[in-house]
């Protein structure tokens, strides 16, 4: 289901399937699944005794990807190719001047906040590619 719905931009919830995970969360009342304030106070009580020491009790995170090191990396040469391409976005829809110095770090940007861009405009050049 994962690749089933981020194919589409879409975020997946998946249900625990486990007959014996779902029989015991229902014997759970609504003030046990919030005890002590934290979430999902069951679920982290079956898990720590089956989870490395501290991760269960550990607080949810996003899933990051490593853009800055790709897009400045190993991804450098062919993102510039896409955004930069004769007939691209910069022949119809942005400045080929500013796309050159966002992708060349002439913007004073910081690490996240240049990934961020440069990933916008490589997302919005492959799409005008496939569909411009």
């Amino acid at each position: 289901s994962d690749l089933a719905t981020m194919a589409h931009g879409l975020e997946g919830r998946c249900p625990f399937l486990d007959h014996r995970l779902i029989d015991r969360a229902a014997g759970y009342s609504g003030a046990n699944l919030l005890a002590g304030g934290r979430t999902k106070a069951p679920l982290r009580e079956i898990a720590r005794p089956l989870l490395p020491t501290g991760l269960a009790a550990s607080p949810k995170r996003g899933f990051e990807l490593p853009l800055f090191a790709w897009l400045s990396g190993r991804l450098r040469e062919p993102v510039r190719d896409l955004c930069l391409a004769t007939g691209g976005i910069c022949d119809s829809l942005l400045e080929r001047t500013s796309v050159e110095r966002l992708l060349d770090r002439r913007i004073p940007l910081d690490d996240e906040r240049w990934s961020r861009r440069v990933y916008a405009v490589t997302a919005l050049a492959n799409w005008h590619r496939h569909h411009a």
